[in-house]
């Protein structure tokens, strides 16, 4: 009878959480990124790779700047929205963006990024010379503490502002997709609310 019980008990667990999969594994997740404006990422020339995941690639296919870029101009920019799913529960530990490109001769590479409501953080900036041009990797850490502080769940939103300058006639600058290597990836860890 115990054992008609137990195993009656264990087909009952497993079909709840077949039925409700999500409640059994629930973490924070990317959704697609939306609301894209700019030159650098106009209209069918970005690719999302991993929404809703842990961690999400976008790839630029016109992003760069320089007199010899797509655009022809020293100056492009992008940005984007990028909503953060968090369940009842939990709360981001950290957020990290890796931002790869390419560059030759000079340039600068800029970004901010805001969680929640109007305050704005202050732009990261980097500043790349090289004469025969090099691949670059920037990687930024964010600790959002108010996406989701209160621990009650919900969708946040991660606004991304960036541009890219090329400094002078003879420089050019990219986040693309020319190797398939240029992207930015974002990651999310996120820990138990105490």
């Amino acid at each position: 009878m115990m054992q008609r019980l137990a195993a009656l008990l264990s087909v009952s667990v497993l079909v709840l959480l077949v039925a409700n999969p999500a409640e059994a594994n629930r973490r924070a997740l990317f959704k697609s990124p939306r609301a894209f404006m700019g030159a650098g990422c106009e209209a069918g020339s970005v690719v999302v790779a991993g929404d809703n995941s842990e961690s999400v690639s976008v790839l630029f296919g016109k992003y760069d700047a320089g007199r010899s870029s797509r655009s022809g101009t020293l100056r492009t920019h992008c940005e984007f929205s990028l909503p953060i799913s968090v369940p009842p529960g939990q709360r981001l530990s950290v957020l990290t963006a890796e931002w790869q490109g390419y560059v030759k001769g000079r340039g600068g590479f800029s970004r901010r990024y805001s969680a929640v409501g109007p305050r704005q953080r202050p732009w990261r900036v980097d500043r790349y010379q090289s004469r025969e041009g090099m691949n670059y990797l920037q990687r930024d850490d964010m600790y959002p503490r108010e996406v989701n502080a209160d621990c009650k769940g919900g969708e946040f939103n991660l606004r991304i502002n960036s541009e890219i300058i090329a400094a002078g006639n003879d420089s050019y600058i990219a986040v693309d997709t020319v190797d398939l290597h240029n992207q930015v990836v974002f990651r999310l860890n996120w820990v138990p609310c105490q």
